[in-house]
């Protein structure tokens, strides 16, 4: 009933696409995780799941909302550099920064059923979760003392796993892989988006496809690009071409989508931008983090953009971002280019498997994971404008050891409602169908 009430809006308006959300939910633990964060703050409002580490003050930290492994990629900053850093902060609001480690932290218990066999020892996944917790704290010491935080940069030691994705997303980015992979050069030179299946589809859902938008979709495209290129003060880029995206993302796998194909600094075909323009709606995730303290914007569009900018390493970690207002519509806009690369459990999964990658390699994805979600908490204002480290310190009060095991011990218990969520859920989408609720 919960996950139907988190989705009533998209089940009303296009039930085929929930549905085949609801068949990716089911995929998998981790994509179930993914697709219920609703779910998972509203258990966090119960007073059985209060954690002893909060204040009032550390409940108006900007939080991201929904942070989980696979919401950590790379950037291109706007020095050159590749850095790494949260990529999605469409459920970001201002509350408690206790609920936003939990959530990382089960992000790793919901990874590890992927992980398997290597995984298949609570103690090891628990190791994981306090890397987390003690890296998250130390990070925020550090930050509260005047230091400098984390800053992940290609050639420092942060794990074979994170060296992996910096070093694909340079090599993709040099490549201009995602022109490749997206468009193609039409007879006369020109470039185009390609329309189809990109990826062969999963049973029961789309994973990667550009098809035809509807007239009414083009005019909704232009109206979107004007504002997005008139609040960032851009003279208007000409579109050369648009698609609707399906198959991305859980949580968000049946909001309107779509690629716009741009001209780029010259009229050379080769320098061309994809820009993303995807649909942003009223998060009851935000809402219920943000209560009585939040901050109001005249859009949630405006909302992520703002709380992006402000929560990650740089507010340009990508010059691209913005934000568009089309009444009742209202999206964000990014850059679509292969120097962005997440970090993909099915990587590490698939090389866990064959050794390539240990235990070692997990607990030091999990300590910067940790490291910089207290870089978003800690450098950030809060609510009342006070830095976010502050409050946090405060709120720990010196006992990381006791902040550590708390994780560790929710962690455990959480996770068997979390599994026991997921069997109840694959169970009643094959008894019942995914909008069954009519």
């Amino acid at each position: 009933n919960t996950i139907v009430d988190d989705n009533v809006h998209w089940l009303a308006r296009d039930p085929e696409l929930v549905g085949q959300k609801f068949a990716k939910m089911a995929s998998g633990p981790y994509q179930f995780f993914r697709g219920t964060a609703g779910q998972f703050h509203r258990d966090m409002s119960l007073p059985q799941n209060s954690s002893p580490y909060v204040t009032a003050g550390s409940t108006e930290v900007l939080v991201v909302g929904d942070p989980h492994l696979e919401n950590l990629g790379s950037y291109r900053g706007i020095d050159g550099e590749l850095l790494l850093d949260w990529n999605d902060f469409d459920s970001a609001g201002f509350g408690s920064y206790s609920n936003d480690v939990r959530r990382l932290a089960l992000s790793f218990v919901a990874a590890a059923e992927a992980f398997e066999p290597l995984y298949v020892d609570d103690d090891d996944v628990l190791e994981v979760v306090a890397a987390i917790g003690r890296s998250y704290a130390d990070e925020i010491q550090t930050i509260a003392a005047g230091s400098d935080a984390m800053r992940v940069r290609p050639g420092g030691e942060f794990g074979a796993i994170v060296a992996d994705v910096l070093a694909k997303a340079e090599k993709r980015g040099n490549e201009k892989s995602k022109l490749e992979d997206y468009t193609e050069l039409d007879e006369a030179g020109v470039r185009r988006l390609i329309r189809g299946e990109l990826e062969v589809p999963a049973p029961g859902y789309v994973v990667k496809e550009l098809v035809e938008p509807t007239d009414a979709e083009l005019a909704l495209v232009r109206q979107a690009m004007d504002d997005y290129d008139a609040r960032a003060g851009r003279v208007p880029g000409r579109t050369k071409d648009v698609a609707r995206r399906l198959g991305a993302g859980v949580s968000s796998y049946a909001v309107v989508r779509f690629y716009v194909l741009c001209e780029g600094p010259s009229t050379s075909a080769a320098d061309d931008v994809i820009i993303e323009l995807k649909e942003v709606s009223n998060s009851p995730i935000a809402e219920r983090l943000t209560g009585d303290a939040r901050r109001l914007y005249d859009s949630n569009g405006e909302r992520i953009v703002a709380l992006m900018r402000a929560g990650q390493e740089t507010p340009d970690n990508d010059v691209g971002l913005g934000f568009a207002v089309v009444e009742p519509w209202s999206f964000r806009a990014r850059t679509v280019e292969g120097y962005q690369k997440g970090i993909a459990v099915d990587r590490i999964a698939e090389r866990l498997s064959i050794q390539y990658w240990r235990h070692g390699d997990v607990l030091a994805v999990a300590e910067i994971a940790g490291r910089a979600l207290a870089r978003a908490h800690g450098n950030a204002e809060t609510a009342s404008g006070v830095l976010g480290a502050e409050v946090i310190v405060k709120a720990i009060g010196g006992d990381t050891s006791g902040f550590v095991q708390d994780l560790v011990g929710f962690a455990y218990q959480y996770g068997e409602v979390f599994r026991t969520d997921y069997q109840h859920f694959s169970f009643l989408l094959d008894e019942l169908g995914p909008v069954s609720y009519t």
